[in-house]
C-alpha cells in the first residue's frame, strides 16, 4: 500500500486510570488479531523487518522490557518461511 514507508508503531500511549483496563483489553484483542506474513501477502497486516540486525535490535528491546518486569502480550508469530519476523507485541 505505501511501500513500507509508513510506520504505525507508537512508542508510548498514556492512559488515564479509569479507562486503563478497558483500553488494554482492547489493545490486546487488536494485537492478537493481526495477521503476520510476507510483504507480498495481501492479507498480512504485519510484515518482516528489513534485516537480521534490525530483528535482533527489536528483540533486544523486548528482552530488556521483560528483564524490567514489563508484561508483554504477543500476537501471532511469523510464518516458518524465511524472514525477520517479530510478533506484534504490546508492552505494559
Amino acid at each position: 500500500l505505501n511501500q513500507g514507508q509508513v510506520c504505525a508503531a507508537s512508542s508510548r500511549i498514556y492512559i488515564e486510570a479509569p479507562i486503563y483496563d478497558r483500553l488494554v483489553a482492547g489493545f490486546e484483542q487488536a494485537v492478537k488479531s493481526l495477521s503476520v506474513g510476507p510483504g507480498m501477502d495481501t492479507v498480512a497486516q504485519i510484515n518482516p523487518l528489513v534485516s537480521l540486525a534490525h530483528r535482533n535490535k527489536v528483540a533486544a528491546y523486548l528482552d530488556d522490557a521483560r528483564a524490567k518486569n514489563a508484561e508483554l502480550i504477543g500476537g501471532a508469530a511469523g510464518p516458518d518461511a524465511n524472514g525477520f519476523y517479530i510478533p506484534p507485541t504490546l508492552v505494559i
